[in-house]
């Protein structure tokens, strides 16, 4: 067979980077003749460079982002927007790859949808080539029992009307926020707001190209385009209900184990404490700032010396590490700078994660209850922690709440653990059996 190109354009993240290199590896072993290539910061080029795959550094941003996501201040970004310099940068930095290449695939992350306009303004996605968007995250689309993915609610089979309603007043509450935000940057952008230059943008490339390119709005966090086919890089096992997603494919379990991956010596084989613990929140950094972390694990460390009988594992890198830490700590305290919990989660009875999609797969893979510690009340984490409990897969807590709810929680869990175990063991069953085919799905 041809060797066949295939490009992913991905988000500078490594919760986003990871289940799409395991998806890049799934392509490579269907089929060895493609050829992989991978665009994003040079902060993962060792990363991409392991698994394989051809990696370019991206040195412009994603067109059409909010300013907090893309580190520059309200006069940058102004001065970007006011002369589509963020629009032509990625343009001139898409176009000097793909003169080296000529992708039969492209796969955008759902965070950088807006370089779909600059494909097609390049003639990329033309009948040789298919695009597709890809979501790291569960299911964000409107529909009859599916909330918004940063919402807490768990739906329930009893009272099904009732909670029809209040998905709807939860998804009018979404929209109307949306709406009054994207109100505020028309306003501050004095019109150049990001979605306004979309929708300008939108309709430039219809007139030029006598396309059809329409936005869907109807989803929670990123929009996407209406005839873009969406690929769900999670089981489809793990969502509220068995309701259809248009226009959409579930590619089931994606983890890669690989060997080089160095677990610390843990034996906890001569402890005599009723259970074990790990608590990692580890790849939430980078977010906030240093003093927000510390404080997070002082809390994390307080609520150790709450549960003297348990024998507690904290991942915390490096760089956070103080002196003050050790000197909170109770002996029941492990404090590790890494562990590969793919490796190591089988040897605790619960997990304290801040509930990002890979810990959550990990867990229920390796048969272990989830306690996850909402830091927020935005992000998909708290869509994730309403599924885990909705499945009877463990429970989640709000940073914010006293230790002592924490305690409670915690100890419920520990208390019925055959419980949970049984519900992870059946959903896991189902995750194994999910069964998605690349040659049907994609590459038909």
């Amino acid at each position: 067979m041809n060797e066949v190109k295939i490009l992913f354009i991905v988000e500078n993240t490594i919760s986003h980077l990871e289940p799409n290199l395991a998806f890049a590896k799934k392509m490579q072993e269907f089929n060895s003749d493609f050829k992989i290539y991978f665009c994003l910061d040079q902060c993962f080029k060792e990363k991409v460079e392991g698994y394989g795959f051809v990696f370019f550094e991206a040195k412009s941003i994603s067109p059409f982002l909010r300013v907090k996501n893309i580190g520059i201040n309200y006069l940058q970004k102004l001065f970007f927007q006011l002369n589509s310099n963020l629009y032509e940068l990625r343009k001139q930095e898409l176009a000097g790859y793909l003169k080296n290449f000529t992708p039969s695939y492209v796969f955008l992350d759902a965070f950088c949808f807006s370089d779909f306009l600059i494909l097609e303004d390049l003639k990329i996605s033309s009948p040789a080539c298919k695009v597709f968007l890809v979501q790291s995250s569960f299911n964000t689309y409107k529909s009859r029992f599916n909330f918004p993915i940063s919402s807490r609610i768990i739906p329930s089979t009893k009272f099904k009307h009732i909670l029809w309603i209040k998905n709807e007043l939860e998804w009018i509450l979404y929209f109307l926020s949306r709406k009054l935000k994207r109100i505020k940057e028309f306003i501050i952008f004095l019109g150049f707001d990001d979605y306004s230059l979309l929708k300008r943008k939108i309709c430039e490339i219809n007139k030029q190209y006598n396309s059809t390119i329409r936005l869907n709005v109807k989803k929670s966090y990123f929009l996407s385009f209406c005839d873009l086919k969406e690929i769900y890089l999670v089981p489809k096992s793990l969502e509220f209900m068995s309701h259809e997603v248009n226009n959409g494919i579930y590619t089931g379990l994606l983890m890669s184990k690989t060997s080089s991956e160095i677990l610390p010596n843990i034996d906890f084989v001569s402890t005599d404490y009723k259970a074990k613990i790990l608590i990692s929140i580890s790849s939430i950094h980078n977010v906030y700032s240093e003093e927000y972390y510390l404080n997070i694990y002082k809390v994390l460390i307080y609520l150790t010396n709450l549960i003297s009988d348990c024998l507690f594992v904290i991942i915390i890198p490096e760089k956070f590490q103080q002196p003050f830490m050790l000197k909170l700590c109770n002996k029941n305290v492990l404090i590790y700078d890494y562990i590969s919990q793919q490796y190591s989660l089988f040897k605790f009875d619960l997990l304290l994660s801040h509930g990002g999609t890979n810990s959550i797969l990990e867990s229920i893979i390796e048969e272990c209850p989830l306690l996850i510690v909402l830091f927020n009340k935005d992000l998909d984490q708290n869509g994730n922690a309403a599924r885990i409990k909705f499945h009877g897969c463990g429970d989640f807590v709000d940073f914010r709440v006293p230790l002592r709810g924490w305690v409670e929680k915690i100890n419920f869990i520990l208390a019925n653990l055959d419980f949970y175990r049984s519900n992870i063991k059946s959903i896991k069953k189902r995750v194994l059996l999910e069964n998605f085919n690349l040659e049907n799905e994609i590459f038909s």
